[in-house]
């Protein structure tokens, strides 16, 4: 967005109108540095040293924004389609420790709808609640982020993975708007609040508690998996050792089945090979019209049979050899696992 354009540019690419103010505010920048002031060396739910007179005003600038964040979230689609909607001032000051409040100055409701809609992973915490507020060190991570859940209850956060990705995805949309915010007309945030309880229904906002619902258990699900995926590597992990271990107990035993097992897979694929030499011998002889076909299959068939015979003393050899020689951890090994211990030397 420039100076000459009555428009500014969406997360999505969409392009939304803006209403431009007769008396603009002055531009703000949340380019980041450090906390000048002394407020931000500490980590708490409001800055160190925050004026007594200041302080109701500002408990009820948070409790205006966060009781509504779910009717703010059952109407996104209207909140990204009217500018007014969309850079209505939140009144509510993130910050974090040594650098304030820089990254975070006039945040509005369209920035938290699109961080919400857009960075769900970083900005719905792990109970699947919508995160309002963000203090905390961007050095050791510790912080005192607080969500709210549908009832409009407040409450201290629970992260889903680093808190640098989550200030981090904020300050990133809310820098995108910079410019507008001063440019453009914008509702106040009571003015929101009674238009969208004016037009919206339980009905929108029990869909918008189902989405975030989903999306707690679909974390948590995504969580078990990954849990699932670790033990089970673990188990491999382990499982690889345990057959170090037994393989090098019965190292003489196991070169001596693997050996006898070699030669009995190559006697049974001689047979197959003389088996398939002798039935295009015997078929060219048919249809010459040297044999018959009883005596085609008269001698095809002993043929036939010793190739049956020999492939199964492989597979029965397989079974009782190894079992033979690993006892009741014979179900650890193969005669695939053995070739590549024997062959290369490891699993």
């Amino acid at each position: 967005m420039d100076n000459k354009t009555n428009f500014f540019e969406l997360l999505d690419g969409s392009k939304l109108d803006g209403y431009l103010s007769a008396n603009p505010l002055t531009p703000v920048s949340n380019a980041f540095a450090f906390d000048t002031t002394g407020q931000y060396l500490s980590i708490g739910r409001k800055p160190a040293r925050t004026p007594k007179n200041n302080e109701a005003e500002r408990q009820r600038g948070h409790k205006l924004f966060y009781k509504n964040v779910p009717l703010f979230l059952a109407n996104a689609d209207k909140i990204l389609s009217d500018s007014r909607l969309f850079l209505a001032p939140v009144p509510v000051q993130n910050g974090l420790a040594y650098t304030g409040t820089s990254g975070f100055h006039r945040p509005t409701l369209g920035v938290y709808i699109e961080w919400w809609l857009y960075y769900k992973e970083n900005s719905i915490d792990h109970n699947g609640r919508p995160i309002w507020y963000i203090s905390g060190s961007p050095l050791s991570g510790c912080n005192v982020c607080a969500s709210v859940d549908r009832k409009g209850n407040d409450h201290q956060a629970k992260l889903n993975g680093r808190f640098s990705s989550v200030w981090g995805t904020f300050t990133d949309v809310n820098a995108r708007y910079d410019k507008a915010k001063s440019r453009f007309i914008a509702y106040s945030l009571e003015e929101v609040v009674a238009l969208l309880k004016k037009e919206t229904d339980d009905a929108q906002l029990f869909k918008t508690h189902l989405r975030l619902e989903y999306m707690k258990f679909r974390k948590e699900v995504d969580f078990l998996k990954a849990r699932l995926r670790s033990a089970q590597e673990q188990t491999v992990k382990y499982q690889d050792r345990l057959r170090r271990m037994l393989f090098e107990s019965k190292r003489e035993e196991a070169s001596a089945f693997y050996e006898k097992w070699q030669n009995l897979r190559t006697v049974a694929k001689l047979r197959y090979e003389y088996s398939l030499e002798r039935r295009l011998e015997l078929r060219k002889q048919l249809r010459a019209g040297e044999i018959t076909n009883k005596e085609y299959q008269q001698t095809l068939r002993p043929i036939r049979k010793d190739r049956e015979n020999a492939d199964y003393a492989v597979r029965d050899y397989s079974r009782t050899g190894l079992s033979e020689v690993f006892g009741d951890d014979t179900g650890l090994f193969s005669v695939e696992v053995l070739d590549q211990i024997i062959k290369n030397g490891r699993l």
